[in-house]
């Protein structure tokens, strides 16, 4: 039996298809209680609950008269567990008894709680003003106040999404010289630069593309992420580059998948005037610290410093480690493990648990990471979850919370002992080198070395290392979708090593 989609269609509502008004939602709960109980803010006019999968974008066909939905403009509909929400542009007639909802995603209240929560791989968390409901004012959704805007909506059935950024033109993603687009606004012409890139958000990165005959490798979100909001290590001023920024399915260019060297690729067929733009500068990656020693914010990386600006760099020196610590390693035994750190930490050394909401205190972390160090106390920091924190869980020795760090996210007792490991070995805590040495060591290394020698598929690798070396239960699907992803990347780096 094909799983049953449930919907609800609403008239008026205080959300704009342009972001202009976002409500932050302070739980889950508060965010239920909005869409399905009466209140002056939101209408509902349709609900049902035996609709068949809808696609994320497109259209549904809805029964009733045309002229019942011509002021629906915004739509929520729950499928295998997962609720979306999304803005209606147009109703279409089609006959006596059915009309078409032409609708797209709202990314905003669709993801805000899982981004809050950390759930969404490289998300960088921005501050958002709590907005008032009362102090919203009522209109119809469009982009003119009243106004229904027909629009083109992406193809059902398409898969790749597109991630699509309008930057100001003092924007600096690479050293090189930039081309500006040119665009005109309420009569006057305004200078603003456009790029777009393929993207999986489930593991937060871009997908590898070709154009014009040469291959682009997949990179880190994140690292996209802190260049467009200004984000600095050890700085506490930004400047937000970015004017907008949106996922579509339909970006006006033909593409296609294809497959070569074991990879899927995107290949973009139209022939478009562009140029690829680098992140950042070749002499200064985003993502890699500073050299140091002891147990600062820096990192020795490895003996030869190498780059680990992107994950699959990260993936491929992760397999090396593994292989020289446990020469008879298997491509699926370590697939398995990575794909559990893909979950956890995107394959990054340099990680602590809610970084992201909390400055990037690296420096203040490798010192004590532990909850009262960072934010005062063991309730402020639970503070950051929607989500009960097994709070045993994080008791170290001397009674305080030690908060996950690492590609493994060590918690409790097993952080603190990282900790003190990275003291006595002289090093940085977020050396590679040193918490894969950590791992071979620790309490639960006959499990890592058992499973990284394991002849299984990486899929039950994944989930074998998910319950039994990090004791967890949670994000299983992620983790074994890593591990299957990356396999084939880590059996090219075991060849080029044999």
């Amino acid at each position: 039996m094909k799983e049953k989609t449930r919907i609800w269609v609403y008239t008026k509502s205080p959300f704009k298809n342009d972001y202009a008004n976002v409500i932050n939602f302070e739980t889950l709960g508060a965010m239920e209680d909005f869409f399905t109980k009466p209140n002056k803010h939101i209408d509902l006019i349709y609900k049902r609950d035996d609709f068949q999968y809808i696609e994320r974008n497109g259209s549904i066909y809805v029964s009733g008269r045309v002229e019942e939905f011509e002021k629906a403009t915004y739509m929520r509909f729950i499928n295998n567990g997962r609720t979306y929400y999304a803005f209606i542009f147009d109703c279409i007639y089609q006959n006596e008894g059915t009309t078409e909802l032409i609708y797209e995603i709202d990314v905003w209240n669709t993801y805000q709680q899982e981004l809050k929560a950390g759930q969404v791989i490289g998300q960088i968390e921005q501050e958002t003003l709590k907005n008032s409901i009362e102090n919203l004012r009522d209109s119809v959704q469009g982009f003119q106040a009243g106004t229904k805007f027909p629009a083109k909506a992406g193809q059902v059935g398409i898969k790749t999404e597109w991630l699509v950024v309008v930057a100001k033109p003092t924007i600096n993603l690479t050293t090189k010289t930039k081309r500006p687009n040119n665009m005109t606004f309420s009569g006057m012409q305004k200078s603003f630069k456009y790029f777009f890139i393929p993207v999986d958000l489930k593991t937060g990165t871009t997908k590898p593309f070709i154009l014009y005959g040469k291959k682009y490798p997949s990179f880190y979100l994140a690292n996209l992420y802190r260049h467009l909001f200004g984000l600095k290590e050890n700085s506490g001023t930004t400047v937000n580059q970015i004017i907008n920024m949106y996922l579509s399915r339909d970006i006006g260019i033909k593409y296609r998948e294809k497959e070569e060297d074991g990879k899927k690729y995107i290949e973009i067929l139209t022939n478009i005037t562009a140029t690829v733009q680098e992140i950042g500068s070749k002499n200064s990656r985003n993502y890699r610290p500073t050299s140091a020693s002891g147990s600062g914010g820096g990192s020795s990386l490895t003996e030869d410093s190498e780059d680990i600006s992107t994950e699959e760099n990260r993936v491929r020196l992760v397999t090396r480690l593994i292989k020289k610590l446990v020469p008879d390693a298997t491509a699926t035994g370590i697939a398995g493990i990575i794909g559990n750190f893909s979950a956890e930490s995107n394959v990054t050394a340099k990680k602590y648990e809610a970084d992201y909401a909390t400055g990037y205190e690296y420096d203040k972390m490798a010192a004590l990471p532990t909850a009262e160090n960072l934010l005062g106390s063991w309730g402020a920091f639970a503070g950051l979850y929607t989500i009960s924190l097994n709070e045993k869980g994080y008791r170290g020795s001397d009674g305080n919370h030690w908060i996950g760090m690492g590609i493994g996210q060590w918690t409790g007792p097993r952080c603190e002992a990282l900790i003190n490991y990275a003291k006595e070995k002289g090093k940085s805590v977020w050396d590679f080198s040193l918490q894969f040495n950590f791992m071979n060591e620790e309490t639960r290394s006959e499990t890592f070395q058992r499973i990284a020698k394991s002849s299984a598929s990486a899929g039950d690798n994944a989930s074998d290392f998910m319950y039994n070396w990090e004791g967890v239960g949670y994000k299983e699907a992620e983790r074994i979708a890593g591990a299957e992803n990356w396999l084939s990347t880590v059996e090219d780096e075991l060849r080029k090593g044999s």
